[in-house]
């Protein structure tokens, strides 16, 4: 792979890198005389081709704004902070309401093996989620995404 595997960091990256840009340009026949997409694999929260909703990729900002905009919208009731995470390989959105900490956000690569901040929220009784913002088919789909910060509020 040469130049792709010095900057994806190895050949299996680089591999993985060529699979998703080719994913995103397959097309298939469908007999209408018109080309489409290649079929999606599953109910729109995973599969090889984008969904038709809202989601991190069609958002038109980077992964951070795109969760930022959700709970500026869905969750207006709580504030929440921002920061990068320590590594340089994500960002953690923490949620508060009335100065008490609800739930940690961990936006991550999926590259990243760190357990510290999941466990260090269990440490100390606070939800945590985990959401991975370049793994192949996982689109983050905005109702995917509302959806399980509901279901980890709903623990409070």
């Amino acid at each position: 792979m040469g130049l792709l595997s010095k900057l994806f960091g190895s050949d299996e990256a680089a591999q993985n890198a060529i699979d998703k840009v080719r994913a995103l340009f397959e097309t298939t026949d469908d007999g209408s005389g018109t080309e489409s997409s290649a079929p999606q694999e599953s109910s729109g929260y995973y599969g090889r081709r984008m969904p038709d909703e809202p989601n991190q990729f069609n958002f038109g900002g980077t992964y951070t704004e795109y969760f930022e905009s959700i709970l500026r919208e869905e969750f207006w009731q709580f504030t929440f902070s921002t920061e990068p995470v320590r590594e340089g390989t994500g960002t953690v959105l923490t949620l508060f309401e009335n100065g008490r900490k609800m739930l940690v956000i961990e936006l991550m690569s999926e590259r990243c093996s760190s357990k510290k901040l999941r466990s260090e929220c269990q440490a100390e009784g606070t939800p945590y989620l985990r959401f991975y913002y370049d793994h192949p088919g996982w689109w983050n789909v905005r109702r995917y995404v509302v959806g399980r910060i509901r279901s980890a509020l709903h623990f409070i």
